[in-house]
């Protein structure tokens, strides 16, 4: 059987075991059992959004907001609705063209004391403000990067990167769900649980999930979650690789911890692809937004190159009780070494060859 001990602490250790095991199951996508939950792509867009916008200019406008130096800790839930509405663009505009202008941001951190003199540098104009400890971190046009570097020599500059979705990989068998209840891996027509996972939560960050789908029951809950892409479609999925990784973690039928509460954290859009900043923000509204997280999981199945924001995000949400997840060499095309997460702290699960004799273990996340 599987364990993971972080969830010893926060409840019954057979439920919690169980949705464990549950988010092991959400990363062996390349042994996966939802096949018949994964939606047909859907690229109708919205009325708004069915033809394509004219490109962002190289200035992307900026909304107004409330005044960020006055963000204090735990600012991750109002930093989070700053940035999904920070890049002001068409209704009608393209995936690639809301990425290219997320693209046009740096994230800066600086020690929490030369605040003041962040936000009274003239021609920067800084957003999205999170605190965390000492530090405060900033979305500010890369353009602008350049003045708050030779203002405060301690600012720590990481450009915006691309996100993408791991392991989308089709078609999938169904032998995943036959090997994810023992420790070797065998196949012996059944799945056995003790727990179906009732109480626990499970936060999808991926491209959505399709919440109408028969075999979830109901149990995705849509108002909980959050939109990132900020394209009229809310956390609906677009793609299927969203209600694929959900399908595996909570499905009635195919899921492991069937009866889970999915929650889903909408981070990519119709073409699979998304900003690490979009992750990061992600990550700093779960944790703020759930501040005594019981049984609580954060499922990344997603892809990043290495991104110290999201690395130190993800234990500090280890510490306030999360278990956080992540996807490690799922693809053909992505080692994993390039997993978004790389902290002690976070598990990161692998996939396993369909007749393996090696179990798939949890493996303490290391750079």
């Amino acid at each position: 059987m599987l364990s993971v001990d972080p969830f010893r602490r926060h409840g019954p250790r057979g439920a919690l075991r169980w949705v464990a095991v549950g988010l092991t199951g959400a990363l062996l996508i390349a042994g996966g059992v939802t096949l018949a939950v994964w939606p047909a792509a859907d690229h109708s867009a919205p009325a708004a959004a069915a033809a394509a916008g004219p490109a962002p200019s190289s200035t992307p406008s900026v909304s107004e907001s409330s005044d960020p130096s006055t963000a204090t800790e735990g600012s991750g839930v109002a930093a989070a609705d700053e940035w999904v509405h920070a890049v002001q663009l068409p209704a009608d505009a393209t995936d690639d063209q809301r990425l290219q202008a997320k693209l046009a941001y740096d994230l800066i951190t600086v020690p929490l004391s030369q605040r003041d003199a962040l936000f009274s540098l003239p021609g920067v104009e800084a957003v999205a403000p999170v605190v965390r400890d000492d530090t405060l971190s900033v979305a500010v046009l890369r353009e602008q990067s350049d003045l708050v570097r030779a203002s405060i020599p301690d600012a720590v500059v990481e450009p915006n990167e691309v996100a993408k979705v791991e392991a989308d990989q089709t078609p999938v068998p169904s032998w995943g769900l036959d090997s994810v209840d023992n420790a070797g891996g065998a196949q012996d027509g059944h799945y056995r649980y003790d727990n179906d996972g009732t109480g626990t939560t499970v936060f999808v960050m991926d491209s959505g999930v399709q919440s109408n789908h028969p075999d979830f029951g109901g149990r995705v809950d849509v108002a909980a979650g959050k939109d990132f892409i900020n394209d009229g479609r809310g956390t609906e999925d677009c793609l299927g690789h969203g209600t694929h990784v959900a399908g595996i973690v909570g499905s009635t039928t195919y899921g492991v911890a069937k009866k889970t509460r999915i929650i889903p954290v909408r981070v990519f859009g119709c073409s699979g692809t998304g900003s690490a900043m979009d992750v990061y923000y992600a990550l700093n509204w779960i944790t703020d937004n759930n501040r005594w997280p019981s049984q609580m999981v954060i499922n990344m199945s997603l892809s990043v190159p290495k991104y110290f924001p999201i690395n130190n995000t993800a234990s500090f949400a280890n510490s306030r009780g999360f278990v956080v997840i992540a996807a490690a060499g799922t693809s053909p095309t992505m080692p994993a070494t390039r997993p978004p997460v790389r902290r002690r702290r976070s598990s990161r699960w692998g996939i396993t060859p369909r007749r393996s004799t090696t179990a798939a273990t949890a493996t303490p996340a290391r750079a």
